[in-house]
């Protein structure tokens, strides 16, 4: 028996207007925080974060855009942690002693050059 593929369906781009306030932005560590000015559209769905550092071993997807390319897509798993002291710079405020970074074997793709900032789904 032959299986078709079933992809999700998804709600037509809605655009809006209205823009966002630029609240932080730091070249040195690739990152931007965007306030919105007005409310998402209803079509638009929340990515949850949280704060807890994922197990290792967890699986992890991200969906990055490197350099403003093309959506990719990297898949793979936790395998280790760092903290300040392991890596180049953290910050000026950062604790040092704090784990800040997870490395991810990946067994999918890959993140690359300006993609830091893009978030590690898990679940």
């Amino acid at each position: 028996m032959q299986r078709l593929a079933v992809r999700p369906r998804f709600a037509a781009p809605e655009r809006v207007t209205g823009g966002a306030d630029l609240l932080s932005a730091h070249e040195s560590i690739d990152t931007v925080l965007l306030r919105l000015r007005g409310e998402p559209p209803q079509t638009a769905v929340f990515a949850d974060w949280s704060a807890r550092l994922p197990e290792t071993d967890t699986p992890l997807i991200s969906v990055h855009h490197p350099h403003g390319q093309t959506a990719k897509i990297a898949r793979g798993r936790v395998i280790h942690y760092w903290n300040c002291a392991d890596v180049v710079y953290c910050g000026a405020n950062a604790e040092t002693d704090a784990i800040h970074y997870f490395g991810v074997s990946y067994e999918e793709g890959l993140t690359s050059g300006g993609s830091s900032g893009a978030g590690g789904f898990s679940g």
